[in-house]
């Protein structure tokens, strides 16, 4: 996987937690609503994304961004104040 291709699925990932991580939603009906959805992922094609996974992700961002290996990190922008739980 080229640079490109992980920007994009970054982006994509930060798209899905953005809203939780600048405190727009209800965690818990954002991530009902989101996992219910078929995603268009970049370079994987439809998906449905479980709420684990993207708290997950907001996990990772909290860390520094979202990189798991495969991904690139999101620079600059906010972070992930308070911890989502269930």
């Amino acid at each position: 996987m080229n640079e490109s291709m992980r920007q994009e699925i970054a982006l994509f990932r930060y798209g899905l937690i953005a809203p939780l991580v600048n405190g727009q939603v209800d965690p818990k009906t954002y991530l009902k609503e989101v996992a219910e959805r078929i995603h268009q992922v970049p370079h994987h094609g439809e998906k449905r994304i479980a709420a684990k996974t993207i708290l997950d992700w907001c996990t990772q961002y909290k860390k520094g961004g979202l990189n798991d290996g495969r991904t690139v990190a999101i620079p600059g922008g906010c972070h992930l104040k308070k911890r989502i739980t269930f």
